[in-house]
This record gives C-alpha cells, structure tokens and sequence, in this order.
C-alpha cells in the first residue's frame, strides 16, 4: 500500500492552484476559501484525496474534477510525466490513468477568482444538500450510475437491497448505493454483500450495475 499523507503541499498562483497528491478535499477547499477560487465547492463533503480524486475523475451530479484540471503530473516506468486534461481522457468515473501502471502526484486546477466570502457560502450551500446523505464509514458510491435510466441507488431500492447485511457492512436505509461499515466489516464482507446486490439488481431489472470503487489486491 501507498502512503502519501506527507505529499500534502498545496499553493495558488495566478488562478491555478497546485496541489500534491496526498493534500485532502478538506484542505483543498480551505485553500479555495483562503485564496478566493472557486471551482470545487461541488467537491465538499466528499471523503478523498487529490490523488484518488483525479484517478476516478470524482464528483457528483454537479461536476467533476476533470472539469477543472489543466494537467496531472505523475510517476510512470520510473519516469515523471505530466499530461494535460486532454490527454488524461477524463470521462465519467473513468481516466487514462486507471489503464496504466503509475502514481499521481501533484494536480494543476484552473478556478475562477472569486471572494473568500463567495467560496465560504457555496462550499456551506453544497455541504446542505449533501447533509441526508448516511453519516458513518463508508466508501461513498459503491456503483456507478447506468448511462440510461434510474440511478444505480433507485435500482438497488427497488430490488428490494436497502437494509441488506453482510457482517458488520450494512446497505444504507438513506441511500441505498452506500454500504456503511457499521460493526467492523472486513473487506470480504464488502465484496460479498457487493456481490448479492449485482445478482439481485440483474435478476429484477435486467441491469448489470459496474463498481464505481476500486479493489486492492
């Protein structure tokens, strides 16, 4: 496993704002706030770091990171590189960079200037709307959404999922594409209850839901 809690340097200059791999969604925005940037009030909420942000091009239904990156620096065959927001192919929950063998380390972001006042107000009008969502520890969305029709969440209530256990994991009663770690869930009781949903979700809808997560070996 790759530690880069010491990867956490973050600065702003002339709009771009430049932040290393291990720097969080909470000191990201404290940055935005400080410096008057907005561009990523959409991100509050969200349990990440710039690194997996950008590896998953994370967001919600209100943008996401790749919408606001102007090139990624990274670790590749032992060399460093860096690609634009054009060559890291960003598209939903997807990038070039989950088909290579590599470590991100640093991001570029191109905000817009604002006031910290301005930034204050839409990171607290973001944190609102995502107040409902299940407190507690979990992965956020576990699947992605389909390209056509209901949500991946609407799919698995309606197959009956919500409240489902395996272990100590828990399928959400606020949302059902949160699996909450509610009595110390180990991995394998993640992969299996992930695994019960798909069947069920397949069986009563015909839809085969893909995981938004990323497994570890």
């Amino acid at each position: 496993m790759l530690v880069t809690d010491n990867f956490n340097r973050c600065g702003e200059e002339d709009g771009v704002l430049t932040a290393e791999c291990g720097v969080s969604v909470g000191q990201l925005l404290r940055t935005c706030k400080q410096r008057g940037l907005s561009g990523l009030e959409f991100l509050t909420g969200i349990p990440a770091k710039v690194g997996g942000l950008t590896f998953m091009n994370a967001g919600t239904k209100d943008g996401h990171v790749g919408d606001v990156i102007e090139s990624v620096t990274f670790l590749h065959g032992g060399k460093i590189q860096t690609y634009t927001a054009k060559e890291c192919c960003f598209a939903y929950k997807d990038t070039v960079f989950q088909r290579m063998p590599c470590v991100i380390l640093s991001v570029r972001f191109r905000l817009k200037q604002s006031t910290p006042d301005e930034v204050a107000e839409n990171i607290a009008r973001t944190a609102q709307k995502r107040i409902n969502l299940p407190k507690g520890k979990s992965m956020g969305c576990v699947f992605k959404n389909p390209e056509n029709g209901p949500s991946a969440g609407k799919l698995i209530e309606e197959s009956g999922c919500k409240g489902w256990r395996m272990g100590g994991a828990t399928v959400s009663p606020l949302h059902a594409n949160f699996i909450v770690n509610e009595n110390n869930a180990t991995s394998k009781d993640f992969h299996v209850l992930i695994e019960r949903i798909k069947r069920r979700v397949y069986e009563r809808t015909g839809v085969v839901l893909h995981e938004e997560i990323r497994y570890i070996e």
